[in-house]
């Protein structure tokens, strides 16, 4: 619905299991679905709440508000809050897919459970406010927006917790093609996955370049074979925010003195790393906080033309499209072909097939 004016914000998506269709859902109730069958909304009514999410079903789909109201499109109901109320709000709907009933998760970690089994809640457990609920094969798990993920008769493989994620998060997502896995999405478009695949990053012009202040610049160890070595160069986003890298960073190999003797030449790829092949275009790298992202540097080990090499104490790297340099102790080969390639995502500086 991008470029259309809205009545209200979006506040969930969900996907018809037999098209691969979807459908949006708005605060106000509203429906729109594409390449999937639509059976109604409630935004012809007076809601006495907002609505806070949507969830599919075997044969249509279930929507529900922040006051614990479930309308039910196409699909059996089976109860709701509505009547009896919530201590705080609902932020959540998932669909048990063995009794077709329903699980509503509040913001301080109550789970009802209607025609489904209650495997229990995190009530208590965090002091961070609860943000979803989603179904597994066997249970259901329930995240916070600090990054906590609460497991419910199903695995638990991790959380963005461990990660030290900087970021809100706002939703989870089970893997419909690993058992028990999934994904945690943070309000800055950051996607964490646990027990499932990393997929790719979304480019988002919203994301401004990465300068200078925002990166860490570090480097892995060196290492070498025949007659080549390579160190990766680093760059971390420290800032709260999402930035974009993308391009080459500079780099000048040092004298024990500190004056730059070799200035490296840019290629796409290199003995040691570098774009997969095939690659032709360096990527444009969303970083999220506390993500990284590495240029490789490599050079040669042997004399070339029987000329002495020499002796470099580290290298300088500016990161792409920034100015500022920062001095790292170690270099590569030091014997000439000194060679940057571009950034990618991650710590090896080695793009992926």
């Amino acid at each position: 619905m991008a470029g259309h004016h809205l009545p209200a914000p979006v506040v969930g998506i969900a996907v018809d299991p037999y098209t691969d269709g979807y459908w949006l859902v708005t605060s106000a109730g509203n429906v729109y679905n594409f390449h999937a069958p639509w059976y109604g909304s409630p935004a012809d009514r007076k809601l006495p709440a907002a609505v806070v999410g949507i969830t599919a079903t075997s044969t249509g789909y279930l929507l529900t508000t922040a006051a614990g109201n479930v309308y039910d499109f196409h699909t059996p109901w089976y109860g709701s809050r509505a009547l009896t109320g919530v201590p705080t709000p609902v932020v959540g709907i998932a669909v048990d897919p063995f009794s077709g009933g329903y699980w509503l998760a509040t913001a301080d970690g109550n789970v009802y459970n209607f025609h489904a089994p209650w495997y229990g809640s995190p009530l208590r457990r965090s002091t961070a406010p609860v943000d979803g609920v989603v179904a597994t094969p066997t249970g259901y798990l329930v995240t916070t927006t600090a990054g906590n993920v609460f497991s419910y008769n199903t695995a638990f493989h991790g959380s963005p917790v461990a990660e030290t994620a900087s970021s809100p998060m706002v939703a989870v997502a089970a893997d419909p093609a690993v058992h028990g896995a999934y994904w945690v999405v943070a309000e800055n478009g950051a996607v964490y996955g646990f027990g499932a695949p990393d997929l790719g990053r979304s480019h988002t012009a919203l994301a401004v370049g990465c300068d200078a202040a925002q990166l860490q610049v570090t480097e892995g160890a060196v290492y070498g074979a025949v007659g080549h070595s390579a160190v990766p160069v680093r760059f971390t986003n420290r800032s709260g925010q999402l930035c974009r890298i993308v391009g080459y960073p500079g780099v000048a190999g040092l004298s024990p003195s500190g004056v730059q003797v070799l200035q490296a030449s840019r290629s796409l790829r290199g003995y040691m790393g570098g774009l997969a092949a095939g690659d032709d275009t360096p990527p444009d790298i969303p970083l999220a906080p506390g993500e990284t992202a590495a240029a490789m540097v490599e050079g040669l080990n042997g004399a070339v033309n029987s000329q002495s090499c020499p002796r470099l104490s580290g290298l300088l790297v500016t990161p792409p499209d920034t100015s500022h340099s920062t001095r790292v102790p170690d270099a590569p080969g030091d014997c000439g072909g000194l060679q940057v390639h571009p950034v990618v995502f991650g710590d090896s500086g080695i793009g992926r097939a």
